[in-house]
C-alpha cells in the first residue's frame, strides 16, 4: 500500500507499507493513512533535527557565544570580527528561527540542537575565553 503526503511546499512524500492485509475496511485504511501521516511528519522533524542546519557555522558559533552570556564587542573580540557584523549576523539568526531577541533566539537554537561547543570563561574572569 502507497500512502501518498502531499507537503505544504509542494513536494509530495509517499509512506509504503508491505505485507499482507487483512481488513480491507475503509476504518483500517484510514488509520493506515493517518499513521503514515504521523511516521512521514516524525520523519521530517528527524531528518531537520539531525545534521540539516537551519544556521550557517558562523551563526552557530555566535549563538553558542551568546548562550555563554558574550556581548557583541566580546563575540567581535574572539572571532577577529566587528561589533556590527556580530550584530548582523544575530539578525539573520532572529529571522531564520522566528525570534524576535537574543533570549529567545538562543532558546529557539538550543531546543533546535544548532549551537556548538565553545570553551568556557575560566572561574573568576567571566568575560575571558579560555
Amino acid at each position: 500500500m502507497f500512502v501518498p503526503l502531499p507537503q505544504s511546499d509542494g513536494r509530495l512524500g509517499i509512506v509504503t507499507y508491505f505485507g499482507q492485509r487483512r481488513d480491507d475496511s475503509a476504518a483500517a485504511t484510514m488509520l493506515l493513512e493517518a499513521g503514515a501521516f504521523i511516521a512521514f511528519q516524525r520523519f521530517r522533524v528527524l531528518k531537520n533535527s539531525s545534521g540539516t542546519y537551519i544556521l550557517t557555522y558562523r551563526q552557530r558559533l555566535i549563538c553558542s557565544f551568546l548562550a555563554i552570556g558574550k556581548s557583541s564587542a566580546e563575540i567581535g573580540s574572539i572571532l577577529g570580527i566587528t561589533e556590527a557584523t556580530v550584530d548582523q549576523h544575530v539578525r539573520n539568526c532572529k529571522e531564520r528561527l522566528g525570534t524576535s531577541n537574543r533570549t529567545s533566539t538562543v532558546i529557539e537554537a538550543i531546543r533546535r540542537g544548532q549551537l556548538l561547543s565553545v570553551p568556557l570563561p575560566i572561574s573568576g574572569s567571566s568575560r575571558e575565553p579560555i
